[in-house]
């Protein structure tokens, strides 16, 4: 299979997670809130990046002005992204950007999660087009999630995609 095609399985592969019916909470819809659900657990689709987001959300009504605190989990890089790029605006603030990453991630035998620092762009290099994500820890470590397999020490770094927010 070519690149794009493994990029596009991607794409569709790794923006999810699985919901058990059995795991739905008794509590789910009890406030009125037809738009949400509270599951006690989730399934990881895919054994690949996921991003732990918390911030404050700057809220303003009649008694004035709030922050209403909130930790989202994503598998998307690009909403991640564009979430701290709504940041500037100063209705979000971040307290922290945490990168989860798997095991043939992380080169461990487990998940591990790490407060990100920044995100990199870097090129495959065998493959014209390709493009892999590397994430620095604020410890200093880089983990690659490339589509590939390719060893970060193989992969061409191009620039910052974007630096995590700190508070």
């Amino acid at each position: 299979m070519n690149p794009l095609g493994l990029q596009s399985i991607g794409l569709i592969c790794t923006n999810m997670f699985i919901t058990h019916a059995t795991s739905k909470s008794a509590i789910s819809g009890l406030f009125g809130e037809s738009s949400f659900e509270r599951w006690h657990d989730v399934e990881l689709a895919l054994d690949v990046p996921w991003f732990l987001v918390s911030f404050r959300h700057v809220e303003i009504d009649d008694d004035g002005v709030f922050e209403v605190g909130r930790t989202l989990l994503f598998t998307s890089l690009e909403a991640v992204e564009n979430l701290v790029r709504r940041s500037n605006d100063g209705v979000i603030k971040f307290d922290s950007v945490q990168v989860i990453t798997p095991g043939h991630v992380n080169g461990s035998s487990d998940w591990k999660m790490d407060p990100l620092r920044v995100v990199w762009s870097a090129k495959e290099p065998n493959t014209e087009g390709q493009t892999a994500d590397v994430f620095e820890t604020i410890e200093g470590s880089r983990y690659a999630h490339s589509m590939l397999g390719t060893p970060i020490e193989r992969l061409n770094l191009e620039g910052v995609r974007f630096k995590a927010p700190t508070r």
